[in-house]
């Protein structure tokens, strides 16, 4: 049995704080961003018998997009709910156009009801927050993508190890009558090479740039389509998919 305005009402209302307190907490990890680097540094004594010392290694806890794809899960559930009673309760509509990567004009919604896409207009703030709020990586290190660990790296880093030896220096030589006058002291000594590499999940600042045009080109379109809609029945409608692969393409590298 087809579910009832006033129900979707109901649902709709449940769902808005329900996702909201969801969201949040995903938008508190994203600012953790030591939860995003880690790095594995090893050690190799310059002697083949030289101490041995344990691996440092600090271990990557999340991936932004990971958690942009929860809260991308929680939003999609919410828009399309907000559509299919926007859908239903009334007939003003519009297209939403945005421009191709070619800077030539694509429909990316089409007859959109208009309390839709006022909705939409706030929720267009909200992903802009969203893609402005993953982390990228650091400029002072060169980054390349490593497929099969889906993080990046950067340019492995030697230090040296040293430790302190004991040396003599002999200030006044033996004589007949006087034994020599020596100087004991320390002396740092290398005696092997730290190897640092650096990891990172958080993205490169031009695609999230890329992401973030797109995302202002999504909330101007929509401001757009507001002003053209004039009017508008329980309609299920799902809308949220193509605007997250819109504005998220590209965001993974392809392994």
């Amino acid at each position: 049995m087809p579910q009832l305005l006033g129900q979707g009402v109901n649902t709709l209302r449940k769902a808005k704080g329900d996702v909201d307190k969801s969201v949040t907490k995903l938008y508190q990890l994203l600012q953790v961003n030591q939860s995003f680097q880690g790095y594995h540094k090893s050690y190799t004594p310059l002697e083949e018998e030289g101490r041995q010392l344990p691996d440092d290694v600090q271990t990557i806890k999340q991936d932004p997009l990971d958690l942009v794809a929860k809260v991308r899960a929680e939003w999609t559930k919410l828009f399309d709910m907000i559509a299919s009673c926007d859908a239903t309760n009334c007939t003003a509509r519009a297209d939403v156009i945005v421009q191709d990567a070619d800077g030539n004009p694509f429909t990316l919604l089409t007859d959109v009801p208009v309390t839709t896409l006022l909705a939409a207009e706030k929720w267009a703030d909200n992903i802009l927050t969203l893609i402005r709020s993953i982390p990228t990586l650091s400029m002072s290190h060169d980054w390349t993508w490593d497929a099969n660990a889906n993080r990046f790296a950067a340019p492995p880093e030697l230090s040296e190890k040293t430790e302190k030896k004991m040396r003599h220096k002999v200030l006044v030589e033996p004589t007949e009558h006087h034994p020599a006058q020596v100087e004991v002291y320390h002396e740092d000594v290398p005696v092997g090479t730290w190897r640092l590499v650096r990891q990172s999940t958080a993205r490169p600042a031009a695609e999230v740039a890329a992401m973030a045009k797109r995302a202002v080109a999504f909330k101007y379109a929509i401001g757009e389509a507001i002003q053209s809609a004039n009017t508008a029945s329980m309609t299920k409608v799902e809308r949220a998919k193509v605007v997250f692969d819109y504005i998220l393409q590209g965001s993974k590298p392809q392994s």
